[in-house]
């Protein structure tokens, strides 16, 4: 299943189609900070591709595929989930 780092009233939703496929990818709001902004379009553009300049490839599992982006990587859960924690607080 895909992961991907949420808050509602920080991130809402876009959807993409690309041939047949439609891709439901976060979307962010204009005044975001602009470290946000690149990390998000790095994400979708990685999901859409199936690849990420990290080298992350989706691995795909029955009904389910996954992208895991390489430690350090901007588009990472883990890397956006801080961008939005110290946006939030203010930092």
């Amino acid at each position: 299943m895909w992961r991907i780092v949420t808050k509602p009233r920080t991130i809402g939703q876009a959807l993409t189609k690309v041939g047949e496929v439609l891709y439901v990818l976060p979307s962010v709001p204009a005044d975001a900070p602009d470290e946000l902004k690149d990390a998000i379009a790095l994400r979708n553009a990685a999901t859409v591709a199936g690849r990420c300049s990290c080298g992350a490839v989706i691995a795909e599992a029955g009904d389910t595929a996954q992208l895991m982006h390489e430690p350090g990587c901007v588009a990472s859960d883990d890397a956006i989930a801080e961008i939005l924690a110290r946006h939030e607080t203010g930092g």
